[in-house]
């Protein structure tokens, strides 16, 4: 029988690590289980987001009509490729197929080729998963909305038991399984997956031998919250396009280098009772009818926390600001007492002696890492005592210069310097510099 699997998520419920894992062993499960991942043309990053996209009127409506029509073609390539696979299964993953308000558009089209369609869809505590999914789209799609109004355009992504029935509704097979990592095989979302599809294909669905579950682990690394509240604020700046990859990749070294790093709560427990409330009914329905009445307390934990506790902890203004600082300060003490390497790009600097300069050394180079990461440049310039007439030190940066502030006091280096009368003021110093990626930092007389 073929058969047609679509993973339509949910959000933030280890999606990409299962999408990459059957991008990198697509050949092998076509070739040992007759199950073809589409990839090429089908793929954004590693799922097949295309086809959702077409299918969502959310995602539709943000896109040019002409890129409408490739991904239209591609529904038809969609179609040649199960015509000329003959009785081999397809598989499909994007959680956003959870955007798409009539799946039925997408299944007639392809229904005719498939005897057996089935949808897995994965929940978690709706309480996890939307601040998880908002901080993706603060960190990576540019958002600056306050939670809640950002919550409120949403709210249908998060109520599985409607999603669920959208697709059962049109004949779909519909697996609902609940995303609690401690619950799965070897704590592996992968291994639960190929669970749930050996289910459906009625026989054992393995991995390859070199299979190594600690790749796809590292996937579901995210940034501490505090890291989303600063990207939320620069969001709504002109310099976010230089200070967002920066903070991104500060916060995911973060997580990385301390797995112990206390969690930052931006999420008022009275804030977390709305959500609550608001799909309570919702996941009553759901553990009725496709997850078991087990999971109910799971799914529907009470919030017990208090405003005023959270408030203490985490409400106060500047905040997130102080739980950077403290981050990094422990990041600093680690990297002191076990040598690990400090994350932070080291910026390039060149400078170039000219036959007036008797000494020249750079000795300042700090980063003000609440500024953005930007730069203090200092050092020693010392002409030689002969030279006469005005110089300038200047600082190259990309296509941009700038004149650097010299002939600061230096009565230390003076002393090692007593015939060149220069050396009282050889001292240069230049702040706030934001390092350009493409070349490096030039300095020249």
């Amino acid at each position: 029988m073929r058969k047609l699997i679509i993973h339509i998520g949910a959000h933030k419920t280890g999606t990409t690590a299962i999408q990459r894992f059957f991008c990198d062993h697509a050949e092998y499960m076509e070739k040992q289980f007759n199950l073809i991942y589409p990839k090429g043309e089908f793929l954004f990053l590693y799922g097949q987001h295309y086809i959702a996209w077409l299918y969502s009127r959310y995602h539709a409506s943000q896109i040019k009509n002409t890129e409408l029509n490739k991904l239209r073609n591609k529904i038809e390539y969609f179609k040649d490729l199960v015509q000329q696979t003959n009785n081999k299964s397809f598989i499909l993953s994007s959680e956003n197929f959870m955007w798409v308000e009539n799946p039925q558009d997408f299944l007639q089209i392809v229904q005719e080729y498939f005897e057996d369609i089935n949808v897995i869809l994965y929940v978690r505590r709706q309480v996890e998963a939307a601040p998880a999914l908002y901080q993706t789209d603060v960190l990576f799609n540019s958002n600056s909305y306050d939670f809640m109004k950002w919550f409120e355009e949403r709210q249908l992504l998060f109520d599985y038991y409607s999603v669920a029935r959208r697709w059962e509704e049109i004949g779909c097979k519909v697996i609902v399984r609940p995303y609690i990592r401690e619950k799965f095989p070897k704590g592996d979302i992968n291994l639960d997956f190929l669970s749930v599809v050996s289910t459906i294909m009625e026989k054992e669905i393995l991995p390859p031998q070199n299979y190594n579950p600690l790749k796809y682990a590292k996937i579901n690394i995210t940034a501490p919250d505090f890291i989303t509240l600063i990207a939320r604020d620069y969001n709504s700046q002109r310099s976010k396009n230089i200070v967002l990859p920066w903070l991104i990749k500060a916060g995911l070294k973060l997580s990385e280098s301390l797995p112990d790093l206390p969690k930052y709560d931006f999420i008022p427990p009275s804030i977390k009772r709305t959500i609550w409330e608001t799909y309570k009914n919702s996941n009553e329905l759901l553990c009725e009818k496709y997850l078991g009445s087990d999971y109910l307390n799971w799914l529907n934990k009470e919030i017990e926390e208090s405003d005023d506790d959270w408030q203490k902890r985490f409400g106060y203004e500047g905040s997130h600001l102080v739980e950077l600082i403290k981050a990094f300060i422990r990041l600093l003490n680690s990297q002191y007492e076990s040598k690990i390497n400090v994350f932070i790009e080291k910026p390039k600097i060149e400078y170039y002696p000219a036959e007036e300069v008797e000494f020249m050394r750079l000795d300042v180079l700090q980063m003000d890492l609440l500024g953005g990461g930007k730069l203090s440049i200092g050092g020693l310039v010392l002409l030689k005592k002969e030279v006469e007439g005005d110089y300038q030190l200047i600082l190259k940066n990309g296509e941009e210069e700038r004149e650097i502030q010299w002939n600061i006091s230096s009565p230390f280096f003076a002393k090692s310097y007593p015939d060149n009368p220069k050396a009282k003021n050889a001292r240069f110093l230049i702040n706030g510099v934001l390092p350009s990626k493409e070349k490096p930092l030039e300095i020249y007389l």
